[in-house]
């Protein structure tokens, strides 16, 4: 059976396995599933038991994910791991540039290929190899990961389309994506991607090396609000026994390595545990906003974040400005003139947009400090007054995503140098009309 995210919002309902860091099990084939240990002598149905643990053993009870497998086959039945070289990913970035930079939407393959095939890095921060920091990876994908399968060992990663439904098999169970929707992959399991339909997808694929995705703390907001727990689904398990030649790719260290196996890593029959890819539908956001005066900052939108044990220095917070009501008066209604300490990566998942600096599909990174704004064009609106005191829902179709990281980062070759960078990004916010009378214009 397959989890489809268009129906998250039954999270909830019986039959439905919800819950972000919650304990859930599921079993294709009744009696799978052991019932009072983790790892029994002779396993049901003379299945393999095999333990996933994405986190390392004494981390907190809080923060320790691990799940226990119960396969056709062990997973050790692969030949050794070579490089697998790629011109698009990379583990480092090789430009720190404060500018802010900005591309157009990738365009979509013509030429047959697959997902791992289409990964370019756009930018890394940190280091995978130190467990400290996060990678931002683009995707296009035309074809099928034919008997392919692939997981990070750098980190627990999230999957976000922009572009065209994907079919998901993970060791867990099914999905199918579409954009506005986020998968959560844990870290070290395997998964494969391929796109619904004969036409292109595209999206990004984000990493947080070290401690994995958590909902962020509500602080002042209270007991309600923001993202739920219960709105993050996992799969039911549904297993495949395919044997024959596959190959197992594996993402350690930033780069690429590629084993050969004699059959298919999607043969769990059962499963259990908290480390489990989970589906959420970024409309099921809950927002909250300013209904007085002044522009709140962008973390009243962090659906996910990834600590780094430094107080509100995170690898990296997942924000969404979702469809919503303004209602602040005698304030810009965008964002005004700002300089932050984290690294901003912004994109756009869905639906149409009128702002000529991004389209669907658009990515832009606004490095720690370097001051960014509307354009003069949305200030004259913004200043001529004629809304202020009308409350608006704004964002009624388009959908923006927002990474910030604590982390510099630093932007890769490929990315840097592509044919679809937009060269005028970083001048758009200038020309601002001066309204203070400068010395020797006063009367």
């Amino acid at each position: 059976m397959s989890t489809n995210a268009r129906t998250s919002a039954a999270a909830g309902t019986p039959g439905v396995l919800a819950g972000l860091g919650a304990e859930l099990s599921s079993e294709a084939e009744p009696g799978a599933l052991p019932r009072h240990q983790n790892a029994p002598r002779h396993a049901p149905m003379g299945l393999f038991a095999e333990q996933l643990s994405s986190t390392p053993f004494l981390v907190p009870r809080a923060q320790n994910r691990r799940s226990w497998l119960y396969r056709v086959r062990p997973s050790t039945e692969h030949a050794d791991f070579f490089p697998l070289p790629h011109p698009g990913v990379s583990a480092w970035g090789s430009h720190v540039d404060p500018n802010l930079l900005g591309w157009k939407p990738r365009p979509l393959p013509m030429t047959p290929t697959d997902f791992i095939d289409g990964l370019i890095t756009v930018a890394v921060g940190g280091s995978a190899a130190d467990q400290a920091g996060a990678a931002i990876h683009s995707f296009v994908t035309n074809a099928p990961m034919t008997r392919k399968a692939l997981c990070s060992a750098d980190g627990e990663s999230l999957l976000i389309p922009d572009e065209g439904e994907l079919s998901v098999r993970t060791e867990f169970g099914r999905f199918v994506i579409a954009p506005g929707d986020v998968l959560l992959l844990p870290r070290g399991a395997r998964f494969s991607v391929d796109p619904l339909g004969q036409a292109a997808r595209r999206g990004w694929w984000v990493e947080a090396f070290g401690a994995g995705f958590e909902l962020p703390n509500r602080g002042v907001v209270g007991a309600n609000g923001l993202a739920e727990g219960r709105h993050f689904v996992a799969p039911n398990a549904a297993y495949e026994v395919e044997a024959g030649g596959w190959t197992l790719v594996h993402k350690y260290g930033g780069s690429l390595f590629a084993a050969e196996a004699t059959h298919g890593p999607f043969d769990v029959v059962a499963w259990h545990g908290n480390a489990v890819p989970l589906v959420y539908d970024l409309a099921r956001f809950c927002p909250v906003g300013a209904v007085s005066f002044d522009h709140p900052d962008p973390s009243i939108f962090t659906v996910l974040t990834a600590p780094t044990g430094l107080p509100g220095r995170n690898a990296l917070d997942l924000a969404v400005f979702p469809a919503r009501w303004d209602a602040a008066r005698h304030t810009f209604r965008r964002p005004s003139y700002h300089r932050q300490a984290a690294s901003e990566w912004s994109a756009i998942l869905t639906g149409p947009t009128s702002n000529r600096v991004h389209s669907r599909g658009g990515s832009s990174l606004a490095p720690p400090f370097t001051p960014h704004g509307i354009t003069p064009d949305a200030l004259e609106r913004e200043l001529s007054g004629k809304d202020d005191e009308k409350p608006r829902f704004i964002a009624e179709t388009a959908t923006w995503l927002q990474l910030e990281s604590h982390f510099l980062l630093s932007v890769t070759d490929a990315w840097r140098d592509a044919p679809f960078r937009d060269a005028e990004f970083s001048s758009m916010a200038r020309g601002a009309k001066v309204r203070f009378p400068l010395p020797g214009s006063r009367p």
